[in-house]
């Protein structure tokens, strides 16, 4: 019977070539494994982040309370609220003379401030902001004034500045968005929304001079979402009336057909 004879020296040779191919393969399934591994941390890391960063959020918007209160009595915010979210995107002084058809200087916030009267500002302040005013400032109404209006000064660009730091996260990667849009998206879009004119006067010189372009691009995101969410929930829903209407009618007609076919059994 014959066969091949594999000598020592042909049996080494082989294994010289074998042993670096299995090493490199088993090389490269470790990469491969260990990459796994590295993303997976990751996505729990950036998932961890996002639960961190939902608590400084939902703590923002507590403070906020009182200066959204002032700005929901603005005049522009009546004006606003017929706006679809992903009809404001720039987030910049064009933008808001062509979306609103008046030049933003008419609508400076200042100007909007001083239409309010300290018995209101002091009302939303205490009611909204939950905040009790020191007595020092209450000795004249004009240094009561004076802290009403910082207080809202205060609480607008320390919200933007906080949520401009929460976008950035998100926007670049380092925690998941998707863990929290379900739950914070109204409310974040509802806020940057009201929020809009005030960013849209700090962004009057030009591109490169720009401000909160961390929160103009979560916004885009979550309104584009939100925009095509609402469009598919409109679609199914208006398919399924259609759907409802069709069997009313196929139900009608087989009901006419029934009374016909009965009324002709009758005559004869």
């Amino acid at each position: 019977m014959g066969g091949i004879r594999l000598t020592s020296e042909t049996f080494w040779k082989i294994i010289g070539v074998a042993a670096p191919t299995a090493s490199a393969t088993f090389l490269g399934w470790q990469i491969i494994l260990q990459r796994k591994e590295a993303n997976k941390r990751f996505d729990y890391q950036k998932k961890e982040k996002a639960v961190e960063i939902s608590q400084i959020f939902a703590e923002s918007i507590k403070e906020s309370n009182y200066a959204i209160s002032v700005i929901e009595s603005f005049k522009i915010s009546s004006v606003m609220r017929k706006i679809q979210y992903n009809k404001l995107e720039h987030f910049d002084f064009d933008e808001f003379s062509e979306i609103l058809k008046y030049s933003p200087i008419e609508y400076l916030t200042n100007v909007q401030l001083k239409s309010i009267t300290t018995e209101t500002l002091k009302y939303k302040y205490e009611k909204f902001g939950n905040k009790k005013i020191p007595s020092n400032t209450t000795v004249d109404q004009s240094r009561l004034r004076n802290f009403l209006e910082i207080e809202f000064y205060h609480d607008l660009y320390g919200y933007l500045n906080k949520t401009e730091w929460i976008s950035m996260s998100f926007v670049l990667g380092l925690a998941d968005d998707e863990c929290v849009y379900r739950s914070l998206h109204q409310l974040f879009l509802l806020n940057i929304k009201a929020f809009y004119f005030h960013i849209a006067l700090t962004n009057n010189s030009g591109i490169k001079d720009k401000y909160y372009c961390n929160i103009i691009n979560l916004y885009n995101k979550w309104a584009e979402r939100y925009h095509n969410e609402t469009q598919k929930e409109k679609e199914e829903i208006d398919k399924k009336n259609k759907e409802i209407k069709s069997m009313k009618e196929l139900d009608k007609k087989k009901k006419k057909e029934e009374t016909f076919v009965g009324s002709d059994d009758f005559r004869i």
